[in-house]
């Protein structure tokens, strides 16, 4: 059936990798080209143009936390206590939870014909199919078949990942920052000549067991004709925080900006300033 699902139900059919999208794999027009979150290749002007998919739908709501992320959360907490095995239930459960979340706001599919064309409306998987897709995951190896002694914090965090995406981010970006974005560093903290330096960061491999976010890696600097240099007031750092925009405290408040730790909110660098909340012990003083 190519990329046309509807209709499909075979759950073999969603686990096909096929990737669209102009620069990514040069595939452009009608069948290569991305389409946006209302199932489109073109933009539309007409106003009742469909419900939309998913979380992406006109009745959705505005999700600030789930079950599941608090689940996560406790998972991660009774793990740093040495509870694994109570860790390891709470992790199923979240999971679990998260299924039942992602479930709940499929749209169920339609096609609309629109200036001639034939587009899909709604989501392309239904909610009973993926219930039985989601059921044997739960079942499979990676969660009810993982055996204890292999579970780890990377599996909570990782997991959490990818229930938080892609309404969650701005929490993934805290737990990145919490873990130092998996930098090899000694000491407390990472920072420069220790983790990275104006050219390179060194981050851990994936065979190394500490490391929470398997796979994961930032961008390399200094590839040709891929990537440009670091920003030299950065230091080689990665950036912690997002500076205020320039009619914000700058105007008003430079004073307290100023007397920010451990870097002052007026320094070239501040965007590089570790948070309170991913420093082990005090903030430095």
């Amino acid at each position: 059936s190519g990329n046309d699902t509807t209709g499909v139900k075979d759950p073999k059919l969603f686990r096909k990798y096929y990737f669209k999208g102009s620069g990514f794999t040069s595939a452009t027009g009608p069948i290569g080209q991305a389409e946006n979150f209302w199932g489109r290749t073109e933009a539309i002007t007409d106003a009742k143009d469909g419900e939309g998919r998913w979380l992406y739908s006109n009745g959705a709501p505005y999700v600030l936390t789930t079950y599941a992320e608090v689940l996560f959360d406790l998972a991660e907490v009774q793990f740093k206590y040495g509870s694994k095995a109570d860790a390891f239930e709470t992790w199923k459960k979240a999971i679990a939870a998260d299924m039942e979340f992602s479930a709940k706001y499929i749209q169920k599919e339609s096609l609309v014909t629109v200036g001639g064309k034939v587009y899909h409306q709604g989501d392309k998987v239904d909610q009973a199919t993926f219930k039985a897709m989601a059921q044997e995951y739960l079942n499979g190896p990676f969660v009810a078949g993982l055996p204890m002694s292999e579970f780890s914090l990377s599996h909570i965090m990782m997991q959490k990942y990818i229930a938080l995406f892609p309404w969650g981010a701005s929490e993934v970006w805290v737990d990145l920052r919490k873990y130092h974005f998996d930098i090899a560093y000694t000491g407390d903290v990472p920072s420069f000549g220790n983790g990275w330096d104006k050219t390179l960061i060194n981050q851990k491999r994936d065979d190394d067991a500490s490391k929470v976010y398997k796979g994961f890696y930032l961008a390399p600097a200094n590839v040709q004709s891929r990537r440009s240099a670091y920003n030299e007031l950065n230091n080689g750092s990665p950036c912690y925080r997002l500076r205020p925009r320039y009619n914000s405290e700058y105007m008003w408040n430079l004073n307290n900006l100023k007397a920010l730790k451990p870097i002052p909110g007026d320094a070239d660098d501040y965007q590089c300033s570790i948070p309170w909340f991913a420093y082990p012990g005090d903030m430095p003083k």
